[in-house]
């Protein structure tokens, strides 16, 4: 599956990738949110799961996403299919002409929702806010029945493979930093839908989550009692 012509890989330019049909865009911040993606880009369309090998999940000095090249990590995140009209979209929210982020296409493993490949992603987006709650955690107890569960066939071992995808990604800004505060409950919808759609539990646990956890509060001996 190339949806890239072999000229399409110059990557760090507010050019459009994408060729007159679209392209596969690889999300792993705020745009985990499906609502989020599809008022963004509305002609966007949900296609599974994608796992970026070699870069490592970060919150940077300006308190938001990012991914830097490391060897042994990777990121997991969601894929989306862009049309041109949602690649300029991408690019003004990802300030591109602003130099926030670089335009990057690289390889990732991608493999097909079981149920909501190809769905719109306005309409995968009523479907997930349809649900009683968002579970707070991965193992939460009281978390609904997961939508991609629901009637989906099983897996099997030839369902993934490796494409070519559009990632943002910041050079200039990769300096590991606190996240912002209007960022927290952004990236606590991107999490839940991530969860949903595939992402795996110890990936949000491990790697997202922590972020999102309020620091600890400071602790102090105890005084002495005269």
């Amino acid at each position: 599956m190339n949806f890239f012509s072999s000229s399409s890989a110059q990557a760090d330019t507010a050019r459009p990738l994408s060729q007159s049909r679209g392209l596969p865009y690889f999300a792993y911040g705020s745009n985990l949110h499906v609502a989020q993606m599809a008022q963004r880009c509305p002609d966007s369309v949900f296609l599974g799961k994608g796992t970026l090998p070699g870069y490592r999940w970060q919150i940077n000095e300006r308190g938001v996403a990012n991914v830097v090249e490391s060897p042994n990590h990777c990121v997991q995140g969601l894929v989306f299919f862009v049309n041109p009209r949602d690649e300029r979209a991408l690019d003004r929210s990802e300030g591109v002409a602003r130099s926030l982020y670089l335009k990057r296409s690289l390889p990732i493993i991608f493999e097909p929702h079981p149920r909501y490949a190809n769905y719109k992603s306005a309409v995968l987006a009523r479907r997930l806010s349809s649900r009683v709650a968002r579970p707070s955690t991965p193992d939460d107890p009281t978390r609904p029945r997961s939508l991609s569960s629901a009637r989906a066939r099983p897996r099997g071992p030839d369902d993934s493979e490796q494409i070519e995808a559009l990632v943002y990604i910041s050079d200039r800004f990769k300096t590991d930093g606190p996240i912002r505060d209007e960022y927290i409950q952004r990236m606590e919808n991107a999490a839940a839908d991530a969860l949903e759609l595939g992402v795996s539990p110890a990936f949000i646990t491990d790697t997202i989550r922590p972020h999102l956890l309020p620091p600890p509060s400071p602790t102090y001996p105890p005084t002495s009692q005269q």
